[in-house]
């Protein structure tokens, strides 16, 4: 019977070759994401050279149309990454980077005196380096021959001198590291108050735009493996708990430090709500009334969130049996500190929204204790 109600489905040659098209893109996509840390892509003009050269990225860099200061600022900043962190930024990703071979048999370079053209050979299209003008295209010789030795001689328009945007990294490569741990990207411009503090703190005030922020704190170091940035932090942490004054973390500023360790992601909502439920149990007509089983939980949350933070991962299954016990904690806060800032974090809000049962007893609480019940 059941023969005579099937059909068999028979994709054609080109609906197959469509699929495994799509399919190739798609897995090349989260394959990035996973080296990477982000399905984000730095434009072409920010790709790395490798092996880097200084003066090979920033002919790179101005020929795909980015302006002799970005070009500098991205230049700079990698040098600085490198300086500070170069045992740990040893590979990247494929399509964020180009080989120097390549990029020579991309480009002809002709000096005549204080001049140097740069011509693209073969419709500058050779193994994925496009110039994006695809034009001829002169500069100073001298700019190209720059001396990096000396960062000093580069000021931009804010009158930051390189040497000084060298010396930032130091403490950009750990803020990346930890922003990456904490929220599973890199730089975001709406989520930046660490990378602005520090910039008051060294500079008196916040001295980039957004443009720039963008090619120091993301692009600069976008294309190095996560895994590999992931590590500058976790070995902090356990350089730190052996001995603070270990290597070159003694030498982040205080407002790095400061902001060292953080919470990983996932793991944001149960450090929320072992916030709310630390303020909770300090009240006395709540305290005795949260249920037994929250109660007892809640020193084993707080090893297990300390976990976490310590191992800078947040394991879905150790943490899921809290749940319960955050939605509780929502439940209570929304109805006697609405305010709050845990109230309107979303992590929290939306295990609160899963569990409703739980979330509901601590609004009951809430109300109770309102009414001086």
């Amino acid at each position: 019977m059941a023969d005579k109600r099937t059909v068999n489905i028979a994709l054609s040659d080109p609906v197959n070759t469509l699929l495994e098209g799509v399919k190739t893109a798609v897995n090349g996509v989260l394959e990035h994401e996973i080296a990477v840390g982000d399905t984000a892509y730095v434009k072409h003009a920010c790709k790395i050279i490798t092996p880097f050269v200084p003066n090979l990225q920033m002919r790179f860099c101005m020929l795909n149309d980015l302006t002799i200061e970005e070009a500098s600022y991205l230049v700079i900043a990698r040098m600085g990454l490198f300086a500070y962190y170069k045992t740990y930024l040893t590979g990247v990703d494929i399509d964020e980077s180009v080989r120097q071979e390549t990029f020579d048999a991309t480009y002809g370079e002709k000096e005549e005196g204080t001049i140097t053209t740069i011509t693209p050979k073969l419709n500058g299209a050779i193994g994925g380096v496009q110039i994006i003008s695809n034009k001829t295209m002169t500069f100073n010789t001298a700019l190209l021959k720059s001396d990096y030795s000396n960062l000093s001689g580069f000021r931009d328009k804010n009158g930051i001198t390189g040497d000084m945007i060298f010396l930032h990294m130091k403490d950009v490569g750990m803020l990346v590291a930890a922003n990456l741990v904490r929220t599973g990207h890199h730089y975001q411009r709406n989520t930046n108050g660490a990378f602005k503090a520090i910039e008051r703190k060294r500079f008196g005030r916040e001295v980039f735009d957004d443009n720039t922020r963008g090619i120091l704190y993301h692009d600069a170091i976008h294309p190095f493996l996560q895994v590999l940035k992931l590590k500058i932090y976790t070995d902090y942490l356990t350089a730190y708990n052996t001995d603070p004054t270990t290597a070159a973390y003694k030498w982040l500023d205080p407002v790095v430090k400061k902001r060292i360790p953080v919470v990983p992601a996932g793991a944001a909502w149960l450090s929320a709500g072992l916030t709310v439920m630390n303020e909770l149990v300090a009240i006395p007509n709540v305290n005795h009334k949260i249920p037994p089983e929250y109660a007892v939980l809640v020193d084993e949350a707080r090893a297990a969130l300390r976990d976490a933070i310590k191992s800078a991962n947040a394991d879905t299954a150790q943490l899921g049996r809290f749940e319960a016990l955050a939605a509780f904690a929502y439940g209570v806060l929304v109805e006697l500190a609405p305010t709050h800032s845990a109230a309107k974090a979303p992590s929290l809000m939306k295990i609160a929204d899963i569990h409703l049962g739980a979330r509901t007893a601590g609004s009951e609480l809430g109300r109770e204790a309102l009414r001086g019940e």
